[in-house]
């Protein structure tokens, strides 16, 4: 995969920092599901699937990017910063949100690829919001 020059004269009129409000992601104990499926090769494998949740999870994500016209299409290294706001109290190791995050901004086409994602921030909230939310803000970096 060729990756192409950032330019940092950017004339699309869309400000360099993206910022999206998203509802809260599911866990990772339900965002991927397993189960043993046919044979391959004469023995049996996992299937590893998206949960409903999960999937749900993704619509909600590339719906919020369309409404907002946030598809960036970005092909440069970039910075992710998450600010958490969970649904309740209970202990939550917001590292887990990343990768869940980070399959749904890929999907809705905000960037091309997870792995351009260099640095990561992350701000848990002792501010409880219904329902949950985080708030993320994807900058490329430019050097």
């Amino acid at each position: 995969m060729e990756q192409r020059e950032l330019e940092v004269s950017d004339t699309s009129g869309k400000p360099s920092v993206l910022r999206l409000e998203l509802p809260w992601p599911p866990t990772a104990n339900h965002y991927t599901g397993y189960r043993v499926a046919g044979k391959k090769g004469g023995k049996q494998f996992v299937q590893v699937y998206p949960t409903a949740k999960a999937k749900e999870f993704h619509r909600n994500v590339q719906a919020i990017v369309m409404r907002d016209r946030a598809a960036r299409g970005w092909v440069c290294p970039l910075k992710l910063s998450v600010w958490t706001y969970p649904p309740d109290r209970r202990k939550r190791d917001t590292s887990n949100l990343f990768k869940m995050l980070e399959d749904a901004l890929q999907r809705a086409g905000v960037f091309d690829d997870d792995y351009q994602i260099t640095e990561h921030h992350a701000w848990r909230t002792v501010h409880v919001v219904k329902d949950g939310m985080v708030v993320v803000e994807i900058e490329p970096m430019v050097s």
